[in-house]
């Protein structure tokens, strides 16, 4: 980061494949916390845990990004992603289908209104699927990053208001791939994110007639 030369007053701070930007507070008299102190030590800890290598970089490689119009206030987007897993039976079907067990599913909550959710997978009925072994995990950073890592995948997701209409909201998607493992196959990702965006259409469609 120390190459990296901005305008304007701000400073960056990397996390993994993720560079975050701040204004540079280092002239004025307030205190200025680094990146892994405001997102919290035990937080870092737990996103380490789930295989995000956040001190490297090139640990993983960028793939697409989709970004998506949503019917919704940006907060009604976040709460429903930390509703604990109550959506996923009914707007992510595939999932369940491929292995992921609901009845463990947890989630932990930390003091800076940071929290992490994840649940394991029915390793007998996860043969080649996106989800890997072992178990999901979905690390909510306050107030609107959201991070997932299942399998080989890192998904974000970034939830932000419309300053036009407060009832509506852009939600932008990234996906990388970890580049550890190098026995890639571009069919299956491109399947991958053919079966993904229809699912998430599909759950933006229901949650629009649900407000109608």
């Amino acid at each position: 980061t120390e190459k990296i030369k901005l305008k304007g007053g701000y400073v960056c701070e990397t996390f993994g494949p993720f560079v975050f930007l701040k204004k540079d507070e280092s002239s004025s008299s307030s205190s200025s916390s680094s990146l892994r102190t405001f997102l919290g030590a035990d937080f870092a800890s737990r996103v380490e845990d789930a295989d995000i290598n956040v001190s490297d970089r090139e640990s993983f490689r960028h793939v697409a990004r989709e970004t998506f119009e949503v019917e919704s206030n940006w907060k009604d987007f976040i709460d429903n992603y930390l509703d604990g897993g109550f959506h996923v039976p009914f707007a992510h079907k595939a999932l369940v289908k491929e292995g992921c067990d609901m009845s463990k599913y947890n989630i932990t909550l930390f003091d800076n209104m940071n929290s992490i959710q994840s649940v394991d997978v029915r390793k007998e009925e996860n043969t080649n699927s996106r989800l890997g072994l072992g178990s999901a995990t979905y690390a909510f950073a306050f107030p609107n990053v959201c991070l997932n890592r299942y399998g080989r995948w890192l998904d974000t997701n970034v939830a932000f208001p419309n300053p036009a209409d407060p009832n509506k909201c852009v939600v932008e998607f990234n996906w990388y791939i970890d580049n550890t493992n190098h026995d890639d196959n571009e069919q299956k990702r491109r399947q991958f994110f053919k079966i993904r965006r229809k699912e998430l259409r599909k759950a933006f469609k229901k949650a629009i007639e649900k407000q109608i």
